[in-house]
């Protein structure tokens, strides 16, 4: 298993002393746990973990979710290992509120208690690049059974004039608790969310079989509610959540092979830089997207580029005249990028799509990188692409 990249690698890579495959003792543990019933969960002691926070990007939370950056910029989404793509990153960034919840529960570990023995194949060898395509950094020791929901609440303030104090009612109706005294303030704030914004809930739940009923909408209300009766639907009907990862280098007959030069493979200090380029590649996925947008708008004749002084009297319809967007002078990095303004045409917009194709192109080159040799993340070396908010002051301004 690779831990960086959250994909799976080689079958049976270590075995039970005595040559024995772990997967096919792993079918004893589940069949024991097919035996379980409702009557055994009563008293379950679990391990619970609420958590309800504001947020501004989605790196801010993908440790919490367990999803792995570098698997977010090679599938070109914000998602869940195994379960498909979660966040709608378009919703994301174009809301003015952000709210996330999570509930993880934990009712037992199941773990491999045997003698572990790291299994080698003879044509690849310990010292080969190869050995890391093929079994990861790690292997499955065991798994953490319980369940776990997670849920993002987007709000988009539809109405300007009372953006700040729609944003102040919404994050009211977020966090406040259910009491008589506040019920009055509470169905106010919850009206005015409801005229006055777009409001986008995404839930992704494992465990605790139906958590809500079939005919409920999902709402601010019943998402909270559903979160408060997870723990005790997750003690009745638990599933496997985490996969436990070891690292190779635990175990006697790996280390017995590895020749003493060989560095060990460490993806701990690449996180947080990984975390980094997801934010970057998901802002262009986003930016790509909105200057689309602003093609169709022009050529539609619904928007125009916005005009300056000394730009002539050109009527901003594509044909070039209008503003490009750099009144500053472009960051160091645009410039050793050799990146200029765009000019104020179809044209230019075009040629910001291609250049966003290569800079996101170059964010997934990165994560390749650090992938095979993650020591380059902690290294000072050359940008190899433009910040996404650096970029978006070369745009052309539309209107």
């Amino acid at each position: 298993f690779n831990s960086y990249t959250q994909q799976i690698c080689v079958d049976d890579a270590v075995l039970i002393a005595g040559g024995k495959s772990m997967l096919h003792d792993d079918k004893s543990t589940a069949a024991s746990a097919k035996r379980w019933s409702v009557a055994k969960s009563r008293g379950t002691s679990q391990i619970v973990t609420y958590k309800a926070e504001f947020i501004d990007k989605l790196s801010e939370i993908s440790d919490d979710m367990n999803v792995s950056a570098a698997l977010g910029v090679k599938t070109d989404s914000f998602a869940l290992s195994g379960r498909g793509s979660f966040v709608n990153t378009d919703k994301f960034f174009d809301s003015d509120i952000r709210f996330y919840l999570s509930v993880k529960v934990i009712n037992s570990s199941i773990n491999f208690k045997d003698a572990l023995e790291y299994n080698p194949i003879a044509s690849i060898s310990e010292t080969d690049e190869a050995h890391l395509e093929v079994f990861g950094d790690c292997f499955v020791s065991g798994f953490l059974e319980g369940g776990e929901l997670n849920a993002v609440v987007m709000i988009k303030v539809l109405n300007d004039v009372k953006k700040s104090d729609i944003k102040a009612e919404a994050k009211v109706a977020l966090t406040t608790s259910f009491k008589a005294e506040a019920e009055g303030n509470l169905a106010l704030a919850k009206a005015n969310i409801a005229m006055n914004t777009e409001t986008t809930i995404q839930v992704s739940w494992c465990g605790g079989a139906s958590i809500k009923t079939y005919d409920e909408e999902w709402s601010i209300d019943s998402l909270l509610a559903a979160a408060n009766r997870f723990p005790y639907l997750v003690a009745q009907f638990p599933q496997r959540t985490h996969a436990i990862l070891t690292r190779y280098d635990t175990l006697r007959s790996f280390v017995r092979l590895r020749p003493r030069p060989l560095s060990k493979i460490g993806y701990e200090n690449a996180a947080v830089y990984t975390n980094t380029l997801m934010d970057a590649y998901l802002e262009y996925k986003s930016l790509y997207k909105r200057v689309s947008a602003h093609i169709k708008d022009v050529q539609s004749g619904t928007k125009r580029f916005r005009q300056q002084p000394g730009d002539g009297d050109d009527d901003g319809d594509g044909d070039g005249g209008g503003s490009s967007a750099a009144a500053l002078p472009p960051s160091r990095a645009l410039v050793k990028l050799g990146l200029k303004p765009f000019p104020a045409s179809l044209a230019g917009l075009e040629l910001a799509r291609r250049t966003m194709r290569a800079q996101m192109s170059a964010i997934v080159s990165e994560v390749d990188l650090i992938t095979r040799d993650p020591a380059q993340a902690t290294l000072e070396r050359d940008v190899t692409f433009a910040g996404p908010a650096s970029f978006a002051s070369l745009l052309p301004v539309v209107e």
